[in-house]
């Protein structure tokens, strides 16, 4: 069974995988038009898109500007069910060897968040990225705890604006109003220090700049980046080091990069 003519029937339909259908159609085309000349770009169309600042706030679409900027030449970018989702299927630009992947029709809260790990165990080469908004993380985040039990490097972005922005969209666009999907995230403090021994945090945009690094450079551990209000903070699982003295020297490294 599958969702072709479901609603309305179409003219022309074909059950295929994607991959398989795209390639045939190309090389139909391809004997009906013939050559073709190579386009040259002269610039990216997403970063000239007009994003508004907001003092003291990361848009999300900046966020989401910023982890295509940084993703790796082969890395693996996952998405959840959410806003997010949208911001980062408008917003990264991937290159070529780069795959990002959506939670598919049915929108399953948190599947990724969890499900990057066995992305990662399948693919150990290559860095696996998360994007997932503070509610889906929120039910499924205790799995950093098992990436870290088995040290299984995946890092997690998650877009923290304290509410299930999908849900409220819509019931705004259908109700003119909305009721429960507002929340406040707990304090993740604890699961982080039991997670990682040593945490930075940046406190200003710029500063986050080196936050998707292969894992060769971050020493093969998970890591969680949490953006906040007032910026990035990011938590990486390493061996124990003084907290406050691993803690400030990171700072000021990071304050010096600006």
């Amino acid at each position: 069974m599958t969702e072709i003519g479901k609603r309305y029937a179409p003219d022309h339909a074909l059950v295929s995988d994607a991959r398989l259908a795209v390639e045939a159609v190309t090389e139909a085309l391809e004997q009906r038009i013939g050559a073709v000349e190579p386009v040259f770009v002269d610039g990216q169309e997403y970063e000239a898109r007009r994003i508004p600042h907001f003092p003291g706030k990361i848009h999300p679409g900046r966020l989401a500007q910023a982890i295509g900027r940084m993703l790796p030449d082969d890395a693996i970018l996952l998405s959840d069910a959410g806003a997010h989702l949208a911001w980062l299927g408008y917003y990264v630009e991937l290159e070529k060897g780069q795959n990002f992947r959506k939670t598919g029709a049915f929108g399953p809260m948190s599947a990724h968040v969890n499900g990057s790990i066995g992305v990662k165990l399948a693919d150990p080469d290559r860095t696996v990225v998360v994007g997932c908004g503070d509610g889906c993380y929120s039910m499924a985040g205790f799995e950093l705890m098992t990436a870290v039990q088995n040290d299984v490097p995946v890092i997690w972005v998650i877009f923290n604006d304290d509410e299930y922005k999908l849900v409220k969209v819509y019931q705004l666009a259908t109700y003119g109003e909305s009721g429960l999907v507002e929340f406040q995230n707990p304090d993740s403090r604890p699961t982080r220090r039991h997670a990682a021994p040593t945490a930075t945090a940046w406190r200003r945009w710029r500063s986050s700049k080196t936050c998707l690094r292969p894992p060769s450079r971050q020493g093969g551990r998970p890591s969680s980046t949490r953006r906040s209000h007032g910026g990035l903070s990011r938590t990486t699982a390493r061996r124990p080091r003084e907290p406050s003295t691993a803690s400030g020297r990171r700072s000021r490294s990071a304050s010096e990069r600006l």
